[in-house]
């Protein structure tokens, strides 16, 4: 799941946003899964979470990013992690950062 969601950055960083689509789209029925088979006091939940909530921004469906987590984000921790870290960022906030980070 995370080989896909970082190779679909890097294409998105890249400007092939069909083949990043394509990627996102790849690796979030496998963070799916991930998550369904993983114990919520698992060490790398929240690693997991954000990287799904990450996939699903780049995707354009804050909606559903929403949703999930309202699902998901059963303790207080959870939910002052994955708001605090994530839910505040879009699509092109993430890009921006992505870009200086890796177009020097």
């Amino acid at each position: 799941a995370e080989l896909y969601l970082k190779l679909g950055l890097y294409e998105e960083v890249s400007g092939d946003t069909v083949s990043a689509k394509q990627s996102y789209n790849r690796s979030l029925p496998r963070y799916t899964i991930l998550l369904d088979t993983m114990k919520s006091n698992h060490p790398d939940r929240h690693n997991v979470l954000n990287m799904l909530a990450i996939n699903i921004i780049m995707l354009g469906q804050e909606q559903m990013l929403h949703d999930f987590l309202k699902q998901n984000c059963k303790t207080k921790i959870d939910s002052i992690f994955m708001s605090s870290y994530i839910l505040g960022k879009t699509k092109e906030e993430l890009l921006r950062t992505l870009r200086k980070k890796y177009n020097r």
